[in-house]
């Protein structure tokens, strides 16, 4: 057996080699395309899942394939236009040195660029495209070619600006056969997203075909599992899916569980699900804020809205094909398979519970919690059991007899315990002894409600048009099942606000 000292699950950094799993079939493909051949790429994919190691890794492994020049940018680095493309010749200089490429006609060339007026005089830009547009043909008639990556290309809007001509001419350079250049764009959000803000990213489409970096596949969790077996590291089927729950496999989430489990492995013998929840409750302040970071780009990208009513099960209002297009493409939204029907959650269903605790600047949000809050606490006078049990007492010794006892007392809720303790178990990750009523779709207890309104709710509302009203907010509020996420129009979602309004006004 291999034996490492040190803990080669990084977090928070870019990671190459060792540090690096699975990815191999991203990685053939950009080698495939950018490396071996003459084309360029587009990494989209949300923040830490892994798109700068991607390209790192990428570049470490064919940093000795002849005739190739490796530079990398951060765009979000860049205060201007000026800086970005002063520090690209820079790194270009730096690679055509380093490979002995350095001639007469570069140092003329660097010599002009160098002494380039300041940004702040325009006239820089006449004199310094001729110059890069001489020094990339110069590295093709050299038998050479650039592989030019871009991070954070989301930050181009600002850079860049309004400006066609640079634009244009990064387009060029990475199109053009005169020049020789593979280019990787890196962001977050899809080139169509920036091009609403700025139309003349549209000429990028055809150059930069999008590849979405999403979570770690079946594959990448082999590879994943394999580095911890380097470390004698057992994981049960119960801690794997439990870590899949709290991560989504997202890279950056999962190396921090394993950094936790290297670190103890010589106290457990396995991780299994007890295992894996005192890890997530230790590293809570530091999921906590990635789940922020992401809530901010989600603000961002305005996307709030509909996650927001992803979360608690809701229709989503003035949702088109191109939204779900833009999310899935992004890696925001994905889904799984349960029962036979799909189930749409954003970055992992941890993400989804913390979302949906978390007060929310959204117009509807008080609305519709407070009057969900409302229906539940009648709910509850009639069924008062649900309250008092928790889903400590679910997984207990004592929890099958309790379950039992429930369906005898209360056998008009059918309740499915194997969901209920399924999204019990969600919750009390970041609330202390969730109940049943805490953890029942509203959905399912208005469904309960109508069902027998004569026998028990009438009395509260006193007015049979509330079974209406009742079924309007059922219907917006039904749990998304199909195979294509639910929409409501606005007319509906008006009417259940004001449901919701007068809910909380209503006196019983």
């Amino acid at each position: 057996m291999r034996t490492l000292e040190e803990n080669i699950f990084v977090v928070g950094a870019v990671v190459t080699g060792d540090s690096f799993f699975g990815r191999e079939a991203m990685l053939s493909l950009l080698e495939s395309a950018v490396i071996a051949g003459v084309g360029s790429r587009h990494l989209v994919g949300p923040t830490r899942i892994g798109k700068t190691s991607l390209v790192e890794q990428l570049f470490l492994q064919n940093k000795d394939t002849p005739n190739r020049l490796f530079v990398q940018i951060n765009l979000g680095y860049c205060e201007n236009a000026y800086d970005f493309w002063t520090t690209l010749t820079d790194a270009v200089r730096d690679q055509l040195e380093e490979k002995g490429l350095w001639n007469e006609d570069f140092t003329a060339c660097y010599e002009r660029i160098d002494n380039l007026p300041g940004p702040e005089n325009e006239g820089w830009w006449r004199v310094y495209r001729g110059q890069v547009i001489k020094i990339m043909a110069a590295v093709k008639e050299r038998g050479f070619r650039l592989v030019l990556a871009i991070d954070e290309f989301d930050a181009v809007v600002r850079v860049f600006g309004q400006r066609s001509v640079y634009f244009q001419l990064l387009r060029s350079i990475c199109s053009e056969p005169k020049f020789a250049t593979s280019g990787i764009l890196i962001s977050r959000r899809r080139l169509q997203l920036l091009e609403a803000i700025c139309p003349d990213i549209s000429t990028f489409h055809g150059v930069f075909p999008e590849m979405t970096v999403l979570p770690f596949s079946a594959e990448d969790l082999e590879a994943f599992y394999q580095a911890l077996d380097l470390y004698d590291v057992k994981v049960s089927a119960g801690g794997k899916k439990r870590l899949a729950r709290y991560t989504g496999h997202m890279p950056y989430l999962c190396c921090l569980f394993a950094e936790q489990m290297v670190a103890g492995r010589s106290r457990v013998e396995s991780y299994g699900d007890k295992e894996m929840e005192a890890i997530f409750k230790q590293l809570l302040p530091q999921i906590d804020r990635h789940y922020e970071d992401l809530i901010e780009r989600l603000e961002e990208d305005g996307h709030t809205d509909f996650i927001f009513y992803l979360s608690i099960g809701a229709k989503v209002p003035n949702l088109t094909p191109r939204d779900l297009e833009n999310l899935t493409a992004m890696g925001t939204l994905l889904s799984e398979t349960e029962d036979g029907k799909p189930r749409y959650y954003v970055f992992s269903h941890d993400f989804m519970t913390y979302f949906r605790l978390r007060p929310l600047r959204l117009p509807a949000w008080e609305t519709m919690m407070a009057g969900e809050g409302r229906i539940k606490a009648i709910f509850q006078k009639e069924f008062p059991r649900l309250a008092t049990v928790t889903y400590r007492k679910l997984i207990s010794s004592e929890g099958e007899a309790l379950m039992a006892s429930i369906d005898r007392e209360y056998p008009e809720l059918r309740l499915n315990w194997i969901q209920v303790k399924g999204y019990a178990q969600d919750l009390a990750a970041h609330k202390d002894e969730p109940t049943v009523l805490d953890v029942l779709t509203l959905s399912k207890v208005i469904s309960v409600m109508l069902y027998t309104w004569d026998k028990r709710f009438f009395r509260y509302f006193g007015d049979n048009s509330w079974k209406g009203r009742l079924e309007t907010i059922r219907k917006v509020r039904n749990p998304i099942a199909h195979g294509q996420i639910e929409h409501v129009d606005a007319q509906e979602l008006s009417e259940c606000l004001q449901f919701c309004d007068e809910l909380v006004h209503l006196k019983y």
